[in-house]
């Protein structure tokens, strides 16, 4: 079977820049990507919609206007992409239209709102907690209420055979996510590309490590992780038997005397592991976000760079809000270079 990142790849391959369905998954995903988007082609409440993706304040005008149906009747409800939009736009004048949509639309819709909007997956695990079927297992799986097992392989191939929009797309990478972050392995039905093998060993590192941290045999010595250089030379002892040719090395050129840090480097496939770790002493994560944003601006001096991959090891769970790190994902452009960004929190 094609592995899951063709599925994902395909999707984006598709995806037209210039329509509500692609802001809402640049929403999700990318938000860099919203502030070199186009409006002047949108108009009325597709307008409207576009602004919320975009975080631009409507006019009083357009605030007025917000519910009145438009043209031949269609009003602000008439697409699921339109109505969260207008959500984002004006919350308060689109609350209640948006529960009673909420309400009367598909489950696949359901989980596309709970992913966009938060207040919702609450409601969402609450109905799929009372309705168990073959047929909703998939999105029970995604919300943590159950879990994989072979007999679902059958519903997941139904599921990956139908994909064609953005919500498929959400709903794949969201499914991506799921698995990587699984203390077991699904090699057995994905075939992994190097990219995912590392994203994989990543997402299981601290139960990995438990081995040699906590529990080793006859009285010997555990292994004490201090600072990111202990994370990546166990990085590099676990990968390095997977990807021979890895190094450690500086990912960009020396400005004058001064380097960069050391980083792990899988340079045949394009991939850079970029490693930070949160200790004891620190109170959250916002440091580290802002390190890593500093960072990736540095990597465009890497000609064969095509993945970066930020691995943040989070012994402590000192991180209060996980998104600022996933807010992070997506494909970022610096001076004319490009790559795909990959964020890894472990523990979740």
């Amino acid at each position: 079977m094609v592995y899951l990142e063709q599925y994902i790849k395909n999707i984006k391959d598709a995806i037209q820049p210039d329509n509500l369905g692609s802001m809402a998954y640049y929403y999700h995903a990318d938000k860099t990507s919203l502030k070199n988007l186009d409006l002047s082609s949108y108009q009325g409440q597709d307008l409207i919609a576009a602004k919320g993706y975009c975080g631009i304040d409507l006019a009083e005008e357009e605030k007025q206007k917000i519910l009145r149906p438009g043209f031949k009747g269609i009003d602000i409800s008439s697409t699921i992409f339109k109505l969260v939009g207008a959500y984002f736009a004006h919350s308060t004048a689109v609350s209640p239209k948006f529960a009673e949509k909420f309400q009367d639309t598909s489950l696949r819709n359901k989980y596309f709102i709970s992913v966009l909007v938060s207040d919702y997956r609450s409601k969402l695990v609450a109905e799929l907690t009372h309705s168990q079927t073959s047929e909703n297992w998939l999105y029970r799986f995604l919300l943590g209420l159950t879990t994989y097992e072979n007999d679902n392989l059958e519903e997941l191939q139904k599921f990956l055979i139908t994909t064609n929009d953005v919500i498929d797309l959400i709903i794949l990478e969201e499914l991506r996510r799921k698995f990587l972050s699984q203390e077991f392995s699904v090699t057995s039905f994905i075939n992994l590309s190097a990219k995912e093998i590392i994203l994989q060993v990543l997402a299981n590192f601290q139960n990995a490590t438990n081995k040699i941290t906590q529990v080793r045999r006859a009285g010997r010595s555990s292994f004490e992780i201090k600072d990111e250089y202990d994370v990546q030379d166990l990085l590099y002892s676990i990968l390095k038997g997977i990807f021979p040719l890895m190094k450690e090395e500086d990912p960009v050129p020396r400005q004058g005397a001064k380097s960069s840090r050391i980083d792990l480097i899988v340079r045949e496939e394009g991939i850079l592991i970029e490693v930070k770790m949160i200790k004891e002493a620190d109170s959250n994560e916002k440091e580290f976000v802002e390190q890593l944003k500093t960072d990736i601006q540095s990597y465009h001096k890497s000609e064969w760079l095509k993945y970066l991959i930020c691995f943040v090891y989070d012994p402590h769970r000192k991180t209060k809000d996980k998104q600022s790190f996933f807010d992070l994902n997506g494909t970022q452009s610096v001076n004319g270079k490009q790559f795909t960004i990959d964020i890894i929190l472990n523990p979740m």
